[in-house]
């Protein structure tokens, strides 16, 4: 079988392989020879040893903790590839290994698909023992826990996965004409979205071959290039000179020939696959408090028999799912734009406050949105009841933009009476001129004299210098009931719903000087003065320095401890 330089001899763009730096090249077989040494041990738990191994628990190879990806970056660069090689928007782009330029051309008749060895590879081949294991290990969870008294069995059957499914998919039907991924993809269909760097193409051109692979599609074309360039392919012979000791490392190797092809993780790495995310949302899938809907969810029985292809195709619905949930989440976000907001909190919940939607189409448009959404009376007319003229609501919204309580505020109304025996008293003549032209209109005395009132200078001055202050009139949950179906429904997702919106209200409710709170039953506060007032009004008995010192509003906790202090202060314990 001609080798690639041969074919390519004549070419003019051939790139004859150098031979490899003999400064560089010692160095890089000393530390591949004694990597493949200390790789041979794996490392073990020591109890509740404080030891460094134990963070990453067992099963893990001393070769690669120590020495990591260092001998093969150092042998790559023997032989003039430099792994540092950059540019283009598309970050690292490695240069192609002209160490491939020395290896046989496949040809149909050795029944291997045509293509430069390491782009397509038949099912199955020879790996590199423990090469894909150990470039995988990394997926596992919690194989190395700080806690020693963590139960790990929650992670054994997506660890048993990992091991079996996964590694099983990568040595033996990864970048071959069976890979179930790339037909996926070529149906639109795959686990995450990947990143083109370019590489298997420009090899490709560069070995003198045609740039297409079996992929039918964009994605699929794609999903080949990057998992085809995760494989790094050798001959036996040319493994075996690069490692002094291959024979005594590897000894399954021994009745292989020397022109066989043995293949290996590139780099050791597996990485720009999607694995990561693949792992995560399969993990989240078999999670109660997932928020995916039932078709998306799976117990963790459900990994056992869970082929490739269903994980893919899992995920890959789980990502339009979330995609979806992003979308409606952007566009209820969108509906708050400029709507005022008076206060924000850490985990993303904000207060916000329409204008008068009497005045303001656009915020009557988003309190009525938000009334449908919250299944509050706003959604309909009574939108401008509540929110218009000398009534608001302001409205608490989660980071998303979803609606999860309303409260309802109004203006103090100044009483009319006052204002007339304050007439009589400080302007008799005016009083009493108002009381003639209310006699001339033939209505009612008091309510003729009433229009004349509010339609005075003076009646505005009242009210200003009165400095009226608001008042809560409702404060209502989702449904306006903490047991209606939109918050049982979140209760189940997370069983501190009620307390985190509790904590919110209470908080906007101390948070300003309101005349009277309605609904304090909504927030789990008590009006503590009021009540400590009614409960010790007793004769004779001065307690108003300890009730003006109690908060105006606190919990059965705050009230039961003003109590005790006012019991002693009276002597009735």
């Amino acid at each position: 079988m001609k080798s690639l330089k041969e074919l390519l001899r004549n070419n003019e763009n051939y790139v004859r392989a150098p031979d490899r730096n003999p400064l560089i090249a010692p160095q890089a077989d000393l530390a591949k020879t004694v990597k493949n040494f200390l790789n041979q041990y794996e490392t073990k738990k020591l109890g509740k040893i404080d030891s460094p191994w134990n963070r990453y628990g067992s099963g893990h190879s001393f070769g690669d903790l120590l020495f990591g990806e260092s001998p093969e970056l150092l042998d790559d660069m023997s032989y003039g590839k430099n792994p540092l090689t950059s540019g283009g928007k598309y970050g690292r782009i490695p240069i192609p290994d002209k160490r491939l330029l020395d290896l046989p051309v496949p040809t149909p008749s050795s029944g291997i698909e045509t293509g430069v060895l390491g782009i397509i590879k038949n099912k199955g081949g020879n790996w590199l023992t423990g090469s894909v294991e150990n470039a995988l290990k990394g997926l596992k969870r919690n194989t190395g826990a700080a806690d020693y008294n963590e139960d790990l069995s929650a992670y054994e059957p997506i660890n048993s996965w990992i091991d079996n499914t996964l590694t099983k998919y990568v040595k033996n039907r990864m970048a071959t004409p069976d890979d179930e991924v790339r037909k996926l993809a070529d149906q639109g269909i795959l686990h995450y979205e990947p990143r083109y760097t370019g590489v298997m193409k420009d090899t490709r051109t560069s070995a003198g071959f045609p740039e297409e692979g079996m992929a039918q599609s964009p994605l699929g074309h794609l999903w080949e290039d990057i998992s085809d360039d995760k494989i790094l392919s050798e001959t036996k012979g040319v493994r075996s000179s690069r490692t002094d000791d291959f024979a005594r490392v590897y000894p399954e190797f021994s009745k292989v020939a020397d022109d066989a092809q043995i293949y290996q993780p590139y780099a050791n790495r597996l990485d720009n696959l999607g694995w990561e995310h693949l792992i995560d949302e399969l993990l989240n899938s078999t999670r109660a408090d997932s928020g995916l809907p039932m078709n998306l969810r799976m117990k963790p029985e459900g990994f056992k028999g869970l082929t490739m292809e269903e994980a893919v195709k899992k995920v890959h619905g789980i990502n339009q799912h979330r995609a979806l949930q992003a979308e409606v989440a952007r566009k209820q976000m969108s509906r708050a734009e400029g709507i005022p907001t008076t206060k924000t909190y850490d985990d993303g919940f904000r207060f916000v406050a329409p204008e008068d939607v009497t005045k303001n189409p656009k915020h009557r448009e988003y309190v009525k949105d938000a009334g449908k959404r919250g299944a509050w009376c706003t959604q309909g007319e009574m939108c401008d009841h509540y929110a218009g003229g000398d009534s608001r609501v302001e409205i608490l919204i989660d980071d998303f933009g979803n609606p999860h309580a309303q409260i309802a505020i109004e203006k103090e109304v100044p009483n009319v009476d006052d204002f007339i025996d304050n007439l009589i008293n400080k302007d008799r003549a005016r009083y009493e001129s108002m009381v003639e032209k209310a006699k001339q209109t033939g209505d009612d005395l008091y309510d003729g004299i009433v229009p004349q009132v509010l339609a005075s200078p003076e009646w505005e001055n009242y009210v200003n210098d009165l400095q009226l202050k608001q008042k809560i009139t409702e404060i209502k949950p989702l449904g306006n009931s903490w047991d209606h179906e939109k918050v049982q429904e979140l209760m189940a997702k997370d069983p501190n719903y009620q307390k985190k919106i509790q904590e919110k209200l209470q908080d906007f409710v101390k948070s300003r000087d309101w005349s009277s709170v309605n609904d304090l039953d909504n927030t789990g506060l008590l009006p503590v003065r009021q009540d400590l007032q009614s409960r010790f009004d007793m004769k004779d008995i001065n307690i108003s320095d300890i009730i003006n010192d109690a908060p105006k509003f606190g919990s059965s906790d705050e009230y039961d401890e003003y109590v005790s202090l006012i019991r002693n202060s009276l002597g009735l314990d």
